[in-house]
């Protein structure tokens, strides 16, 4: 059965380090073979957005 793993990430660039540590935890996740979601809320969500 495959791992999945589901990152809630509030922060956004107004808290940058908080923000790094969801994304630093993806990357190490997804290197280990998890599938990994983000779910970006409050400022979080703008990381969504092109450009």
């Amino acid at each position: 059965m495959p791992k999945k793993l589901v990152i809630k990430v509030t922060a956004g660039a107004d808290s940058a380090e908080r923000c790094s540590q969801a994304f630093t935890v993806a990357a190490v996740a997804v290197a280990s073979g998890v599938e990994v979601s983000l779910w970006l809320t409050g400022e979080s969500a703008w990381f969504a957005l092109p450009g």
